[in-house]
């Protein structure tokens, strides 16, 4: 009968540390950057410098893509009130898109300046390799095919 109860006991301790750190998440978008950063040092054999790089750059757009979110909820709060109404504010739903256009092409300036900064430290080797692969995730992926 004691065995039983500490089987139960156990066992119970077990599901009380699951159901706890169940809500302990990591952030999917930042486990898939990592997952790709860790296959891309694999991969390409990156040095020390090019993989911390590749870290900063995670961080930067995970930040800047928080930001943006917060910015894009608020934004739907206000097309949602736009729409509630008997007629809508072309010239209010006009001044929030130049509001965000400017914030979505100085993403692309990031990403951009990012990419050129990374592909210069990279060896023709790295490069090759790098080609490579892209190459195989273009056979597997319709939107990236010609």
């Amino acid at each position: 009968m004691k065995k039983k109860q500490e089987v139960v006991a156990i066992v119970a301790i077990f599901l009380a540390v699951l159901v706890l750190f169940s809500g302990c998440r990591q952030d999917p978008q930042a486990h898939k950057a990592d997952k790709l950063i860790n296959y891309l040092a694999d991969e390409l054999e990156l040095t020390p410098a090019q993989k911390e790089m590749l870290e900063e750059f995670k961080e930067e757009m995970l930040e800047r893509r928080d930001t943006m979110r917060s910015a894009r909820r608020l934004q739907m709060e206000e097309v949602m009130t736009e729409i509630k109404k008997d007629a809508i504010n072309k010239d209010r739903l006009m001044e929030m898109y130049n509001e965000t256009k400017p914030k979505i092409d100085n993403m692309a300036m990031f990403i951009i300046s990012s990419l050129v900064d990374f592909h210069s430290t990279l060896t023709p080797e790295q490069r090759t390799k790098l080609i490579d692969k892209l190459e195989k995730l273009k056979k597997w992926h319709s939107y990236m095919q010609d």
